[in-house]
């Protein structure tokens, strides 16, 4: 396996990055983050300027719960790489949990110019705009992303959640319309449109909704 070939490596080049870095991915794909911590380690310190050794590191540390020393990590590895766009996505991530929003948006951004078809992406982004009661902006990034995952019920959601508070309750409804056709049993989507049906003046849809 993976971790058997890297331990081959080791043996004829113990202080190579590259070879603790791939033993370090191994590991981490089999979630044995303390010892993918130590190779990933090793390889930072075999050579400071490996940027994939770099964002495996902030990846366990991401893993961790340990949001601040991987930005550390993160960082030098966009330093290092700055058009690598998984790294820029796994940043971007952090940053999201850290509530760093823009910086979050930012990422995204880039891994847009970088990887213009990941349109998770523009998921990731649209969340961090509506984070940032940027709702048009988030709008189009959960538009985007929906055009090729068109019954994405987070998406909807978080979508109709958007065009409410731009005070677009028709197309808000519609959003919660087609959640309901996935997931007749959404509860929140129908409260939520229940809601949007009042300020519309649908009273009787209103209650309707309200009442399930």
């Amino acid at each position: 396996g993976a971790q058997e070939d890297a331990q081959a490596g080791l043996l004829l080049k113990p202080n190579g990055a590259q070879t603790f870095t791939a033993r370090g991915l191994a590991r981490f794909v089999v979630k044995q983050l303390p010892l993918a911590f130590e190779d990933f380690s090793s390889a930072v310190s075999a050579d400071p300027k490996y940027a994939l050794a770099h964002f495996g590191l902030g990846s366990v540390l991401s893993s961790q719960n340990r949001p601040r020393e991987a930005l550390k990590h993160l960082n030098r590895a966009v330093e290092l790489e700055p058009d690598a766009a998984v790294v820029r996505v796994v940043r971007g991530t952090v940053r999201d949990k850290m509530r760093d929003f823009a910086g979050a948006a930012e990422d995204y951004t880039a891994v847009l110019r970088i990887a213009p078809s990941f349109e998770w992406a523009h998921y990731y982004r649209g969340r961090a705009y509506r984070e940032m009661k940027k709702y048009p902006q988030a709008v189009e990034d959960y538009t985007a992303f929906l055009q090729r995952n068109p019954d994405h019920e987070e998406a909807l959601y978080f979508r109709s959640n958007a065009y409410f508070l731009l005070n677009d309750q028709e197309r808000a409804v519609k959003d919660l319309d087609r959640i309901l056709l996935v997931n007749p049993r959404h509860g929140l989507a129908f409260a939520n449109r229940g809601v949007a049906r009042s300020e519309t003046g649908d009273i009787h849809g209103a209650l309707s909704d309200l009442r399930k």
